[in-house]
């Protein structure tokens, strides 16, 4: 098993899916994509989704440059399904007290 994730790895057919696309997981999502992984990258936040499908990248309004087409926005969380890792970019909340 291990040497079928490590081959999936070194062959790039790895599919990555990062829940939460903010100035954590977006970063992420982008550094994985341009090494040509196949990425699903999973918000709730509409018009993040919305500037993310239209090629723009909503933390610095610049234009997405990733040449891997293997890649795409939702907020439909079925995809993990298709996915060999997922990783989690959420915020932690901090109270007053922290």
């Amino acid at each position: 098993m291990v040497e079928k994730f490590a081959n999936k790895i070194k062959s790039k057919k790895l599919n990555i899916a990062i829940i939460g696309l903010g100035y954590v997981g977006l970063p992420c999502f982008l550094s994985f994509a341009k090494m040509g992984f196949s990425m699903i990258g999973i918000d709730i936040n509409k018009s993040l989704l919305d500037k993310l499908k239209k090629n723009i990248n909503p933390l610095t309004s610049k234009k997405l440059k990733i040449k891997n087409n293997n890649y795409f926005f939702t907020d439909d969380y079925s995809h993990i399904s298709k996915a060999d890792v997922i990783i989690i970019c959420l915020p932690t909340p901090l109270t007053k007290n922290k």
